[in-house]
């Protein structure tokens, strides 16, 4: 899951950091996304964008999420991991 989970994130680069950041770079927000996926086995692609958005922000601050569409986010996790 880890490894799906790390491409859709890496791919959509909310903050702009590749390609001058290595690839580990958002490595703690794919470990909180794989964990709130593993509390919440039902959760909706909704539910995922607004933790996902949080995240993100709590991380790198608001000002700095340059993507906002973690809803499209949400929805290719889900169904990466279905």
């Amino acid at each position: 899951m880890n490894e799906k989970i790390e491409k859709i994130i890496n791919d959509w680069d909310p903050i702009d950091l590749f390609p001058m950041a290595p690839r580990d770079e958002y490595s703690q927000e794919i470990n909180k996304i794989v964990s709130i996926l593993e509390l919440n086995k039902n959760i909706d692609f909704r539910e995922l964008a607004l933790n996902i958005k949080t995240i993100f922000e709590n991380s790198f601050g608001e000002e700095m999420l340059f993507k906002n569409n973690e809803d499209e986010v949400a929805k290719k996790i889900l169904e990466s991991i279905k």
